[in-house]
């Protein structure tokens, strides 16, 4: 794994561990999620609540380009006939 891999790794799962500690804790002192999103529903849905964050951590991970180590074995995988 890369330096940028393993960057881009911890970043979503802090931002992930960040997400959910605020909708433990009510969303902190100012109310709100450190990604910007609303609270967490109090007696709603929590469940489509926890979709929503995971979407949006995991639709900013897929965003990311492909690592080159990757691409390189991808390449190497066509060469060879598989």
């Amino acid at each position: 794994m890369t330096g940028d891999d393993e960057v881009n790794r911890t970043a979503a799962a802090n931002s992930m561990a960040e997400t959910c500690e605020a909708a433990e804790d009510g969303g902190g002192a100012s109310g709100a999620t450190p990604t910007g999103a609303a609270r967490p529903p109090k007696g709603g849905d929590l469940q489509a609540y926890i979709g929503r964050q995971l979407r949006a951590v995991y639709d900013d991970v897929a965003r990311q380009p492909v690592p080159d180590r990757f691409l390189e074995l991808m390449k190497k995988l066509e060469s060879a006939g598989h």
